[in-house]
C-alpha cells in the first residue's frame, strides 16, 4: 500500500514530494518513528513501479 501511495504522490505532485508525511497522509495514518530507512525502500520501489508503468505505456 505504501508503494502505491508513493507512486500516486509522484504522479500527482512529483517524486520530490515523496516523504514520510505525504505517504502517511495518503494512507490516513501517522508517520512511523523509524520511517527514514523504510521510506528509502518505498521510494526505490515506487521508482521501479513508475519505470514499469512507463515501459508498459510505451
Amino acid at each position: 500500500m505504501a508503494i502505491d501511495a508513493a507512486f500516486e504522490i509522484a504522479r500527482e505532485a512529483g517524486a520530490e514530494n515523496i516523504n514520510a508525511r505525504t505517504v502517511a497522509k495518503k494512507l490516513n495514518c501517522s508517520p512511523h518513528s523509524q520511517s527514514c530507512t523504510i521510506l528509502q525502500r518505498v521510494k526505490k520501489a515506487a521508482y521501479a513501479k513508475a519505470d514499469d508503468y512507463r515501459t508498459e505505456y510505451i
